[in-house]
């Protein structure tokens, strides 16, 4: 049995942006539900919750392996290659765990508040994707976090414009628990995988373990 190896191409950075407590900018709820990219400092005017720069950091990996025990050519697709075929529900509603799932231009947020400027999708051609042949399988490296369209606060990336990114917030035990992939049944691997080409495939997940055997046919 052939077995793939994909690592998400997250950019994860060393250095943070950290915002002294005298800061006078605030958070604004970015839509999903939570206010700012980190954690809420002391209440400042108003009740507002005063800007935090600090991103939560990444989980331990875990290990999605899909596996085609059927006798169907399938195939995963990636897009520019941090779009993953995977959804989980989560507290923020039903979510993807790459950049590319929320944001614009699969640029995550970890290089926003390290300064890059987000000013639109470079050219990747037909994209990145995985065929998936009848018993074989593909293993997608997952750092635990989710992902929701965001917009840095200038404050933290030192930037006035192109401040739109995905942010990663923590699948957490207990509040993730199923989600979803989409297969396609197009067995040329590309990035990208077209209406009646896509199938679902449910699965339930316990994040108390570090890897998951999706089987698909």
């Amino acid at each position: 049995m052939m077995r793939l190896h994909r690592i998400l191409p997250l950019v994860a950075t060393s250095t943070l942006f950290a915002c002294g407590g005298s800061t006078q900018l605030f958070a604004e709820d970015d839509g999903s539900g939570r206010s700012g990219a980190g954690g809420a400092g002391d209440a400042g005017d108003g009740g507002a919750e005063p800007l935090s720069c600090e991103l939560p950091v990444p989980g331990a990996d875990f290990n999605f392996t899909i596996r085609n025990v059927g006798t169907r050519e399938l195939s995963l697709s990636y897009e520019c290659g941090a779009t993953m075929p995977i959804f989980l529900q989560t507290p923020d509603g039903e979510r993807g765990i790459g950049a590319g799932n929320a944001g614009f231009c699969e640029v995550p947020c970890d290089i926003v508040y390290d300064g890059y400027q987000n000013w639109g999708c470079s050219d990747c051609g037909p994209g990145y994707g995985d065929a998936l042949p009848p018993g074989e399988e593909t293993t997608i490296t997952w750092d635990r976090r989710y992902y929701v369209d965001h917009t840095a606060p200038a404050g933290c990336s030192r930037n006035e414009d192109g401040n739109n990114c995905s942010l990663g917030l923590p699948a957490r035990a207990g509040e993730v628990t199923s989600g979803r992939l989409e297969i396609c049944t197009d067995e040329q691997a590309n990035g990208y995988c077209w209406g009646g080409d896509v199938e679902v495939v449910p699965f339930t997940i316990d994040l108390n373990a570090d890897s998951l055997v999706i089987e698909v046919q």
